[in-house]
């Protein structure tokens, strides 16, 4: 029954990503634009903001500092359809006149803001940091097809899959608490925590670091294998183990 998950879920997420066109569930007809090949750059004045949400595709390089800037590297002619605007301090980044982006090019948005509470994707992008960010806390909420790579200092970390996502992450946390509803994998072995807590209702693997308590929940299809000296409670009717390693 595992295997079956798991193939059909890579089916899935291989179809997902390697499309080059992204689309919406939106109303109306589903209108593509084609990238023009031809790469700008553009610094565009953002207010203050805590968080960002990327509706539509590309890559984002996080950077934290006392400012806040947003640089677009991108293609003239998307360019000019790609909204950005802050709104209950959320930095919201979409293309609403368009469902779909043909990209000859990488999108890339280059964005460096201080207080980094919440970080979430639900279209088609990935996310890296520039440097080791410091957070107290901090929520990455993947809906669509993500892959992120953080190097973290927090206190308390909230990670969400439900769509299709891989998390890697580098640093320290109190508490993490993973979620994966979709397919969802994470690579943290060199993410030390003292508390994580892992709930798996979908299917994904999970490499995680705790040294006081990790709480696993498997009721869909995944294996959790950890390090650490963590007191270890686990719960599962799904399809998965629970395994220390060195």
């Amino acid at each position: 029954m595992r295997t079956k998950i798991i193939i059909l879920t890579s089916v899935l997420m291989l179809a997902f990503i390697s499309t080059s066109c992204l689309y919406y569930m939106r109303s109306g007809p589903e209108v593509c634009l084609e990238g023009s090949g031809n790469v700008v750059r553009e610094a565009r004045n953002v207010p203050f903001f805590t968080k960002v949400e990327l509706r539509g595709q590309g890559n984002i390089y996080l950077s934290q500092a006392n400012q806040h800037e947003l640089t677009l590297e991108v293609e003239d002619n998307l360019m000019e359809i790609i909204e950005t605007y802050v709104q209950n301090n959320v930095l919201i980044i979409e293309h609403p006149q368009y469902s779909c982006l043909n990209n000859k090019k990488p999108i890339n948005y280059y964005i460096t803001m201080n207080d980094i509470e919440k970080l979430a994707v639900s279209g088609i992008g990935n996310i890296f940091g520039e440097q080791r960010i410091d957070t107290q806390k901090l929520d990455i909420l993947l809906s669509g097809s993500s892959t992120v790579n953080l190097m973290l200092e927090a206190r308390n970390l909230r990670t969400i899959i439900s769509g299709v996502g891989d998390i890697r992450l580098k640093g320290r946390a109190d508490v993490h608490e993973f979620v994966a509803s979709g397919y969802g994998n994470l690579k943290a072995f060199e993410f030390i925590t003292h508390n994580t807590k892992i709930v798996i209702s979908g299917a994904g693997d999970v490499e995680a670091y705790a040294d006081e308590n990790l709480n696993v929940t498997i009721s869909g299809s995944g294996d959790v294998f950890y390090k650490g000296g963590a007191d270890v409670q686990s719960t599962i009717s799904g399809s998965g183990i629970v395994q220390k390693t060195h």
